[in-house]
């Protein structure tokens, strides 16, 4: 298992990736965001590659604006994370996060920032498993005029 950091090199590779963590999107919505945010200091991707098949990434922020929970302004925030279903409960995710941890230190970082749905129990279990603590349970509503 090789984890390293995600560069526009391995774009089409990461967007396989995101589209099965985030269907709803299409294959050009996230490569053109995608592209944008491997240009970005205050983004960074690592992947996860087994054998010769990527098996999973992680996308980290940097925020500086309201992160629920966080004591300080700045937090690293974990955009999203995902395991190609064959390849979990094998620590994969653990090595991600741990990857994510300390590209925030090194950004000076006092914490690290998630969040997930309500209704997605696995992603719950995963956070309390990787050692985040709940800060609150939001439900967010938006009404178009």
């Amino acid at each position: 298992m090789e984890i390293f950091k995600g560069t526009i090199n391995q774009l089409d590779a990461l967007v396989d990736l995101e589209l099965e963590l985030w269907p709803g999107h299409t294959r050009k919505e996230l490569l053109e965001e995608t592209q944008t945010l491997l240009q970005s200091a205050d983004h960074v991707f690592y992947m996860i590659k087994q054998e010769r098949a990527f098996i999973a990434f992680i996308h980290m922020s940097l925020r500086n604006d309201y992160v629920e929970g966080a004591v300080e302004s700045q937090a690293g925030y974990i955009e999203g994370i995902y395991v190609k279903p064959e390849c979990r409960r094998n620590g994969v995710a653990h090595n991600l996060v741990e990857a994510a941890e300390l590209w925030a230190k090194a950004k000076g970082c006092k914490q690290l920032g998630s969040d997930t749905e309500l209704s997605n129990q696995a992603g719950f279990a995963f956070h309390v498993g990787a050692g985040f603590r709940e800060a609150n349970r939001t439900i967010s509503f938006i009404k178009d005029l």
